[in-house]
């Protein structure tokens, strides 16, 4: 639950708790288990290094115990941390693994997610009708059994798939739409419906309906704003916040620095690159949070938080570690 919220840190003092009592009671199940929750934690937290080892050892620990179904779920979270990292021939090699075991265990709904993630590799390789597959055999699969939140997940995927078709747009906005209506009524941060409602602003943006866009956008931006573990993820950017502040106060050093990173992004694609160029608007004195937002997704929050801390510069010391 506090994983859910996005209280990440309440969540390992409570996860750690839980791992020395399973060893104390030597109970080896909830050993794996704990381990392999403490895995997803430190996926949420940006430690790939830490997840994997933390699978590992579950997928070891379950594999002595004659699990196969919990082997396959650390097979899957093992491919998922490989897709993290980018290493997409180690992340198909665990989730085909993965969704092989699923199926002959008869469980529909587990190998539908794995299919997804499969998906997912195959988009990031640039195979995007090897996704497509992968995509509507995992919407079936999601149908068919009824899981609410792996079928929504789905259907946005595919949705921004087929987005970037311009005889896709049509059945985008219908999978899109289907989705978000699934997310709605589920909690809002442990289905990303943000990202729902992005993917719908983009469809909106390519049927040349600017208002409908510019409202999905503005409700992507609330619901990551409401969401608990923006305010971590928010921390990790308390360098570069702090920078191009400094560089709009006139700071050379900071000017410096931002310069540089502006350089990095703009050589870089898609969201680095409109982020760089949304930093360098501020710099040239655009203050207008919509203007400013509407080519963005997941970097939206970070530009918010900077014109905040333009505005009132006490909103830095919120994004500072404490050293207490």
């Amino acid at each position: 639950m506090l994983t859910d919220q996005g209280r990440y840190a309440e969540a390992r003092a409570q996860y750690g708790q839980g791992l020395e009592i399973a060893r104390e009671l030597k109970d080896p199940r909830g050993e794996g288990v704990t381990l392999g929750q403490i895995g997803t934690l430190a996926l949420l937290e940006g430690d790939p290094a830490e997840a994997e080892r933390r699978y590992q050892e579950a997928l070891a620990l379950f594999r002595r115990l004659g699990e196969p179904g919990m082997e396959a779920v650390y097979l899957h979270q093992l491919g998922r941390t490989f897709e993290e990292a980018g290493q997409w021939g180690q992340a198909e090699q665990h989730y085909r693994e993965a969704a092989r075991l699923k199926q002959e265990l008869g469980d529909l709904a587990g190998a539908a997610g794995t299919w997804n993630q499969l998906a997912i590799v195959n988009q990031f390789q640039g195979k995007p009708e090897a996704a497509e597959t992968w995509y509507r055999k995992a919407i079936d699969g999601g149908r068919q059994t009824g899981q609410c939140a792996e079928l929504s997940n789905c259907l946005s995927n595919l949705a921004d798939l087929l987005r970037h078709r311009p005889n896709g747009l049509d059945e985008a906005r219908r999978l899109a739409e289907e989705a978000l209506a699934i997310k709605q009524t589920l909690d809002p941060g442990a289905a990303r419906i943000w990202n729902t409602y992005g993917i719908l602003a983009q469809i909106a943006d390519r049927q040349s309906r600017a208002d409908e866009a510019a409202r999905y956008r503005r409700q992507a931006r609330d619901a990551k704003r409401a969401f608990a573990g923006t305010a971590q993820e928010l921390r990790r950017f308390a360098p570069v916040i702090t920078a191009i502040a400094g560089a709009v106060a006139g700071q050379a050093e900071a000017r410096t620095a931002v310069d540089q990173l502006l350089a990095k992004y703009t050589a870089a694609d898609g969201e680095n690159a409109a982020f760089a160029a949304a930093v360098q608007r501020i710099l040239d004195g655009e203050r207008d949070v919509e203007a400013l937002c509407a080519g963005l997704g997941q970097s939206a929050p970070v530009i918010e938080t900077i014109l905040e801390a333009l505005a009132d510069p006490s909103r830095l010391a919120e994004l500072l570690p404490d050293d207490g």
